[in-house]
This record gives structure tokens, C-alpha cells and sequence, in this order.
């Protein structure tokens, strides 16, 4: 496992191939051409709590990134959700110009042990998974004035606390982009094994950002919901507290509940105004 290089995650695709593989020979193959496409150092973006929304796939395509100032596409992208009852197959999305379809899926593993947050499926029995499940999708746009173009996906089935905990933390993944749009926070419940009480909402992530080398946030209008409980337990887990300059991002978050950045555009997705937010802390 990559170690932390100048206070940032590098190197996504070998951190990437030591916890994934796929369930059978077929889903193997996929993910290995997956990794020969997206190169030695992709850029990664996460939208957590992404439900049956692939609308990021449209607004990160090169006409619109261009449209919202996004100098940098993501290579892949992860989303997070988790419900278990997904339908990842046939047409997800269709307008007059524009239809997004799932061509193909497979089933991935995890080779690592991880700590897997079972949460609460709050009385709806059989919607939520019991255990690490993740699928690989190839996704197809074709757009009256984009064209038509591929994109894959990465679906968790985690909990987002946990996913940021036993993926990206531990496993120093670089995330370019952050989609936090429409999320729905989980209910009070254990971070390993921690009691916290109220709604997690995944905005902690904004603490993060340098860590993670982030540098695009796709934000909407809710209110963050802060848990400094959550943050400080994260930092002591993943020994965070060496990093000093991490630190003086901690304060910031602390006093604003916000990115640092720049605004650059503004759309609607979901019912939300989403600003999106160029990180001025990328480097330390």
C-alpha cells in the first residue's frame, strides 16, 4: 500500500488492485481492462448516496464540464449507496435529447477484510445488503449534441461513513471529484464501535479534501450537519494527526462548515441549486 507523498494519495490504480477483483473470470477481465484504460494515477470522483442518480455522468461529459469550468475529467467514477435493490441494467435515464443506459454489469469483490457497517435497514427488510457488495458498470450516453460516449462506474453498496472510512482512508485513494448532492444521511448508529448520536451527513468529507487531493466539489443547498466526533475519529484510526498542515483544515472547517475554493458555476439536479466549487487547498 501506497504511503502518504508530500501530505496527499497518489497512485489510484494500484491501490485500486489491492482490494478488488472480480467474482468470476468474466468480471476479472473487465475490471483488468478497466485498469489498462484509466491509466497509472486516474482521477476518481465520488458521489455518495447516488441511489438510481447517474446524472454526474452527464454533467462531468466534456460539453458539460466545459460549460461548469471543470478543466479535469474524472477517469472513473464511484458511487455509494446502501440500498441493495438496484437495477443495473437497460435505460436509467430519458429525455428528448438525451438517454443514459446501462450496457453491461459484474459482480466485483473485496480481497481485503474490511469492517462492514451494517446498518439499520429501518424496518424495510431486504433493501439493504449484509454484506460488501459492489458491481462494475459500463454506462452509455448518447446526447442529441454530446454525441455518444462510455463512461464505467464502480457501485458500492456501503453505508458512506464506511465507505470513507475502510476505502478511501484506508486504502489512500485520490478523489478528484466529490459530488455531494441530495445525499441522505444515515441514521445514529456505531463508527467502529463509537455511539454517535443524530444523522451522519457525508459532509465530514469536506475535511478531508487536501488529503484526498480533491479538486472539484459538486455541491448542493442542504444543511451540513456537522459530527466533529466523527472527524476525530477518523483522524485517530488512520493516524491523520501527524499530517500538521491537515490540522489548520480541521480549523477551518471547523469555524465555516464549508470548502475553501472557488465558485465557478451553478446548476439544478435533483430539485437542489449545486455550486461547483474549485478547491484552492489542493496543494500544501
Amino acid at each position: 500500500m501506497n504511503d502518504i507523498w508530500n501530505g496527499r494519495f497518489e497512485n489510484n490504480e494500484l491501490n485500486l488492485l489491492t482490494f478488488l477483483k472480480g467474482r468470476d473470470e468474466e468480471a476479472q477481465n473487465r475490471l483488468n481492462d478497466l485498469f489498462q484504460a484509466i491509466g497509472i494515477k486516474p482521477n476518481i470522483l465520488w458521489y455518495p448516496s447516488a441511489g438510481n442518480d447517474y446524472r454526474d455522468v452527464i454533467e462531468l461529459s466534456q460539453e458539460r464540464a466545459r460549460q461548469h469550468k471543470i478543466a479535469v475529467l474524472p477517469d472513473l467514477m464511484i458511487h455509494t449507496d446502501y440500498r441493495a435493490n438496484r437495477n443495473f441494467a437497460g435505460i436509467q435515464y430519458e429525455d428528448s435529447r438525451t438517454t443514459l443506459e446501462i450496457v453491461n454489469s459484474c459482480e466485483l469483490e473485496l480481497i481485503q477484510d474490511i469492517y462492514y457497517d451494517r446498518i439499520s435497514d429501518g424496518g424495510r427488510s431486504g433493501l439493504v445488503a449484509t454484506k460488501p457488495l459492489i458491481h462494475l458498470l459500463d454506462i452509455q450516453v448518447t446526447s442529441e449534441t454530446a454525441g455518444t460516449f462510455n463512461k464505467s462506474i464502480l457501485y458500492f453498496h456501503f453505508e458512506n461513513i464506511n465507505f470513507l472510512d475502510q476505502v478511501i482512508l484506508k486504502n489512500k485513494l485520490r478523489i478528484s471529484h466529490i459530488v455531494k448532492v441530495r445525499e441522505g444521511a444515515k441514521w445514529g448508529d456505531n463508527v467502529r464501535e463509537e455511539i454517535i448520536a443524530g444523522r451522519i451527513s457525508i459532509s465530514v468529507v469536506y475535511a478531508f479534501v487536501p488529503l484526498l487531493n480533491t479538486e472539484y466539489i459538486l455541491k448542493d443547498s442542504e444543511e451540513v450537519r456537522m459530527n466533529m466526533v466523527v472527524i476525530e475519529r477518523l483522524i485517530i484510526i488512520h493516524k491523520l494527526w501527524r499530517y500538521t498542515r491537515f490540522s489548520e483544515q480541521m480549523k477551518h472547517y471547523l469555524h465555516s462548515f464549508r470548502p475553501l475554493g472557488i465558485s465557478l458555476s451553478k446548476t439544478r439536479w435533483s430539485g437542489f441549486q449545486v455550486v461547483v466549487i474549485k478547491n484552492k487547498n489542493l496543494y500544501w
